[in-house]
């Protein structure tokens, strides 16, 4: 066989191979959402997300689960898998359907319920506010809640990655658990954008606490907990200024979380004083904020101890920006650390 057809052939195949490759792991699979039983069927890693957005039991919000919902992503994402979606963006993706399996369960077993925070005339006067709203699952009675927070660079928002995840892990331990939608967009400057996330977290918080009995919600004792650009968030509403709780009327929170963010800034050091007892954990190498930003963390970490803050600091070496509930990484088991410092703190109340 002449050398020209060897080529062909090797071509050929190397061609279906990465056919096949595409299809499966790149593509994902659609198909119905029962069982013959009649009950929700659940995603699995070949699941695409534009199955995930339009499965009954994400009816009321499933439009707001896309992680990217602007430019060119907005198009690409949905047909993707969770694999290749994991695969790209450095997420685990057992954890990621884990989280979007246990939601759908707590859905299907009426566990889990969605609130909009603005009212018909708020949403009137800026539709914007429409991509806004309140996941909300119940945990033990006398437990407090905890806000989560996704992040994603306020343009977007990783609900499933580290809102469902995070949620999975917080209700295990009995904690009610509120996973907030804030606005997102890239047509904004970042600190304008901010700012309407600020304001989505603040009208989240008093809804919470004006629908409290309702809710059966326990109010004292809450925790914000934040991701990234949620844990940004997170940092803002603990100071003393515009930004924060008071400004806002909701009490001062028991924790503030921050997974990889809050760092740092000379023209908010006078409001530290304000901020609520922190739990950090983050990358000494975190290559997508940089180092500049992880020595950033070191310093306010350092200005809350001359404020009086308590905090607890969980480091690691290498553990990848995005790393959620750290499962697969060598941050695996943060969130119980957190979880024995908020319990801490409640006890000395």
């Amino acid at each position: 066989m002449k050398a020209w057809a060897v080529a062909a052939i090797c071509a050929g195949v190397l061609l279906l191979c990465a056919a096949i490759f595409f299809a499966v792991a790149v593509v994902g699979c659609g198909g119905g959402y029962y069982n013959n039983d009649g009950s929700y069927r659940r995603a699995t890693w070949k699941s695409s997300i534009a199955w995930t957005m339009a499965h009954p039991a994400f009816a009321a919000y499933g439009r707001l689960l896309l992680p990217w919902r602007e430019g060119a992503a907005s198009v690409t994402v949905p047909p993707m898998s969770y694999f290749w979606m994991c695969l790209t963006t450095g997420w685990n993706a057992g954890a990621v359907v884990g989280g979007v399996n246990f939601m759908i369960e707590r859905e299907e077993a009426g566990g889990a319920h969605f609130f909009s925070f603005y009212d018909d005339e708020e949403v009137a006067a800026d539709a914007e506010k429409a991509d806004t709203g309140l996941i909300y699952i119940p945990g033990e009675a006398g437990k407090p809640f905890a806000l989560v927070l996704p992040g994603g660079g306020m343009t977007s928002e990783a609900v499933a990655a580290e809102g469902f995840t995070a949620a999975r892990a917080l209700n295990a331990q009995g904690y009610p658990v509120f996973i907030l939608f804030y606005r997102v967009g890239t047509q904004r400057p970042w600190e304008e954008q901010e700012k309407l996330a600020n304001a989505d977290l603040g009208a989240a918080l008093r809804f919470v606490f004006q629908n409290a009995e309702g809710l059966g919600v326990r109010t004292d004792g809450y925790a914000v907990w934040g991701y990234s650009a949620g844990g940004r968030l997170c940092y803002l509403w603990g100071l003393g200024n515009e930004y924060g709780y008071a400004a806002h009327g909701v009490p001062k929170p028991a924790l503030a979380v921050l997974a990889y963010s809050g760092w740092h800034e000379a023209r908010f050091a006078k409001d530290y004083a304000a901020a609520p007892p922190t739990y950090f954990c983050f990358s000494k190498k975190d290559a997508v904020i940089g180092q500049e930003k992880v020595a950033g963390i070191e310093a306010y970490i350092a200005a809350l101890a001359d404020a009086g803050v308590r905090t607890q600091v969980r480091r690691f070496e290498s553990a990848p920006h995005g790393f959620g509930t750290g499962e697969g990484t060598e941050a695996e088991g943060w969130m119980h650390a957190a979880f024995a410092f908020w319990e801490e703190l409640l006890a000395d109340e």
